[in-house]
């Protein structure tokens, strides 16, 4: 049982280290921040599709940070209060 929450602790470990590293590569290896208001706390930072265009993507199959390191001009960082507040403005701009 030990050896199972380790390997949990590890994969954990791997995906975080992931992340911040495909965010710095985005951020093009400087600290990374939301490109609207500046906020720098990762743990609250996301990846955004510019154009709105996910759905594309999870139809490939393909994890998001490889499609992120293939294809880095579609996305950018913000946090997680700017892709809400996105994504309200897209919805109200389509139900116009």
């Amino acid at each position: 049982m030990a050896s199972s929450k380790q390997e949990k602790f590890n994969q954990h470990r791997y995906a975080k280290d992931r992340r911040s590293r495909v965010l710095r590569f985005l951020a093009n290896d400087r600290e990374p921040c939301c490109i609207q208001c500046g906020y720098k706390d990762e743990r609250a930072l996301v990846f955004d599709h510019i154009h709105n265009d996910g759905h594309r993507d999870r139809k490939t199959g393909w994890s998001l940070l490889n499609q992120i390191l293939d294809e880095p001009e579609r996305f950018q960082i913000l946090c997680h209060n700017c892709n809400y507040l996105k994504e309200l403005e897209n919805r109200s701009r389509q139900s116009v």
